[in-house]
């Protein structure tokens, strides 16, 4: 269990509470993802703070860290990030070549300033990596937001920026490599703002 506490102060304990121990990595984390198998291995977002900038103005922006020693120590991957997930969901991929160590991120590659919040952006693109951002593959220009399922990655595209528009595309999750495809809604008789997908 991880209990989330006030001022960035976070606590962990494997045995129901008996035993108690932080979970902090001199940041106000604002999202923990698990992964599915290693139980040790956390994905986690903070904001950049003003200390961080010396001799030149202060930009906020979400950065991204993973540890594989329940945050004994944390190691950044990359800044404006929008989104962050682990590839893989469970043995069943791994069985079928998706590497454990796949984390999939939505990121703005050019960003500068303070991170945009909330809208769609054509410079955000998906990328994946399978070696902790030694190396990285690009699996969708201007994919802001995704949804990994046990068969599918969804992705969300951005189609026009200023109409806040998006296409939605899908890859079945059979191989190490995506694959996309359009999902063809309403045959362009309506813009597409953003999807929920019921379970």
């Amino acid at each position: 269990l991880i209990f989330l506490g006030t001022h960035g102060i976070n606590w962990f304990t494997e045995d129901c509470g008996k035993k108690m121990s932080a979970l902090n990595n001199g940041r106000k984390i604002n999202e923990f993802v698990f992964h599915p198998t290693e139980k040790n291995w956390i994905l986690a977002s903070a904001y950049s703070i003003c200390e961080d900038f010396k001799n030149e103005p202060c930009k906020k922006y979400k950065e991204l860290y993973y540890t594989k020693n329940l945050g004994e120590k944390w190691n950044v991957l990359l800044p404006y990030v929008v989104q962050f997930g682990w590839g893989c969901k469970g043995e069943k991929k791994k069985k079928k070549g998706i590497p454990k160590e796949r984390i999939l991120i939505t990121y703005e590659p050019k960003g500068k300033g303070d991170q945009k919040q909330g809208a769609w952006n054509y410079k955000v693109d998906l990328i994946y990596t399978d070696d902790f951002l030694k190396t990285k593959k690009t699996a969708l220009h201007k994919g802001n937001k995704f949804l990994l399922t046990e068969d599918y990655l969804f992705v969300a595209q951005v189609a026009d920026q200023e109409l806040q528009e998006v296409n939605l595309y899908v890859s079945q999750m059979n191989n190490k490599k995506y694959s996309f495809e359009t999902i063809s809604i309403n045959n362009g008789k309506f813009l597409e703002h953003s999807y929920t997908f019921l379970d």
